[in-house]
């Protein structure tokens, strides 16, 4: 460290003159500190260089004052080289500014070495430099840590995957964080070999990627092998795209597989369309199978062919599931009969509700045991 008594006595010369607001002496006092190689005088000098423009002065008084300890001046040269995309000599500054003292150069170290990719490393400068007190140094470690712990995990789950231990729940958050290799890992040569599930299961992957074109021939491939679950999903596709004439096909398709959901829509569409036969058939299968939006239209059909008890208590179990259409119903036959505080109850339960539903309520199993004995 700088011990020149002639330099000391300048720079404090220079804080005395600065005190007293002389700007002008100040400024004579501290140049004569830094020319008799004052290390803070040399840094500030390089200061007032840099911000006249003479940036080469800037740097070489910067460098002087480094190598006679000044921390600071190495924070200096470091940020000027990373405005200027040096990072191989932003990074040699930083961390001379960490090993002089300097908490902002352990920052800077730390997250340099992020950068290129060395996490332990960037995890021992930045825990240096939040252990002094650095808020965006903490904020750093705490990404630093997350990614290494990721990365342990990672590693944990490739050598269960090795050893044939990888969990069904590790599998499937890797797969929800959209880790096409694993998919395509899992479910690609299986599809390709006929496997309906695996095509379907792929074709999910690709469909929550955001990518339909993929996800559509391998729907078409489980759906020929007869999976049902894929037969639906061609028909929604279709109807996404306001192709509803092949939507219909692959709805009718997926209902006469028993596909709960397709039974439901076609169900509805005959019952528009006064096929009640049919309808009833569609609706009743699919409402045994829990659907909310089948019980309701069901309800509906039962209505028009006046068994009104029997349709009440239909509306009622879609209500419960979600169904804003049934509790409305199921309101307006309460007002009917002047119940106002049973309408209004079921009137409440529709202002909550959509008019979409859950299908999760599960089926009026006993009601339809009672109204259709198998």
């Amino acid at each position: 460290m700088f011990r020149s008594r002639r330099a000391e006595k300048a720079y404090r010369a220079c804080q005395e003159a600065l005190a007293r607001r002389d700007a002008q002496e100040g400024l004579r006092q501290l140049e004569l500190a830094a020319s008799l190689g004052h290390p803070k005088a040399m840094t500030d000098i390089g200061n007032l260089r840099m911000e006249s423009g003479d940036a080469e002065a800037a740097r070489e008084l910067w460098r002087r004052a480094s190598e006679a300890g000044a921390g600071k001046a190495s924070t200096n040269l470091a940020a000027e080289a990373e405005r200027r995309d040096d990072m191989a000599e932003a990074e040699k500054w930083w961390r001379r500014a960490a090993e002089q003292g300097e908490r902002e150069g352990a920052l800077g170290v730390g997250v340099r070495s992020y950068h290129r990719g060395d996490l332990a490393e960037a995890e021992r400068w930045l825990a240096l430099a939040a252990g002094d007190g650095d808020e965006e140094a903490a904020r750093h470690l705490d990404v630093v840590r997350g990614e290494l712990r990721a990365g342990e995990a990672e590693r944990e789950e490739e050598q269960g995957w090795e050893q044939g231990e990888l969990t069904e729940e590790a599998l499937l958050a890797r797969l929800q964080a959209g880790d096409a290799d694993l998919a395509e890992s899992l479910f690609r040569q299986a599809a390709m070999e006929g496997d309906a599930e695996a095509a379907f299961n792929l074709g999910l992957f690709y469909q929550r990627s955001g990518n339909l074109a993929y996800a559509e021939p391998l729907w078409r491939l489980a759906a020929q092998r007869g999976l049902t679950a894929a037969v639906y999903n061609m028909a929604i596709l279709h109807e996404q795209r306001g192709e509803q004439a092949m939507a219909d096909v692959w709805l009718v398709r997926a209902a006469e597989a028993g596909e709960f959901r397709a039974q439901a829509s076609v169900g509805q569409r005959l019952l528009r369309d006064g096929n009640h036969e049919e309808a009833e058939r569609l609706l009743l299968a699919a409402a045994r199978q829990g659907s909310v939006a089948a019980t309701c239209s069901l309800g509906s059909l039962l209505a028009g062919r006046g068994e009104t008890l029997s349709a009440e208590k239909l509306w009622e179990h879609a209500a419960r599931g979600g169904d804003g259409y049934a509790a409305r119903r199921v309101a307006q036959l309460y007002e009917d009969r002047g119940d106002s505080t049973e309408a209004a109850h079921w009137r409440a339960v529709a202002e909550q509700a959509g008019e979409s539903t859950t299908d999760e309520l599960g089926p009026p199993a006993l009601l339809l045991a009672r109204l259709y004995p198998q």
